[in-house]
């Protein structure tokens, strides 16, 4: 028997809703919560439920926005001094990663390269 697309039953479908505070997973109905002047609560911290994040568009696009003027300076300017005897180079993130490719440290840049970009979020 296989299950088809139709078969999966989304929480909010089962009436299910999380806490954003305490992560206790509550049934959307004033039995499984306390029903207070502000809406539905959480019966272990009281805290305010809601079924979808508030604001969750509008923090995506600010996100977004955010992420796309960051992303210039962050490939623009150099971020690594690279010194040899001959020379010394200033390396954007990415031609340091091509530097140390062509010049044959190849595990380097393997290594450098997620953690340079995972360290700026």
């Amino acid at each position: 028997m296989t299950a088809g697309r139709d078969s999966v039953i989304t929480a909010a479908q089962a009436g299910l809703v999380a806490c954003p505070h305490c992560r206790l997973v509550c049934r959307d109905s004033a039995a499984g919560g306390i029903r207070a002047h502000g809406g539905l609560r959480c019966p272990r911290c009281a805290g305010r439920l809601h079924p979808r994040k508030v604001d969750s568009l509008s923090r995506t696009w600010a996100l977004l926005i955010a992420a796309a003027i960051l992303y210039i300076p962050a490939n623009v300017f150099p971020v690594m001094q690279t010194s040899t005897l001959l020379n010394t180079q200033n390396d954007t993130i990415l031609s340091g990663i091509i530097y140390f490719w062509t010049t044959g440290s190849r595990s380097w840049p393997c290594c450098s390269s997620p953690s340079a970009s995972w360290s700026r979020c």
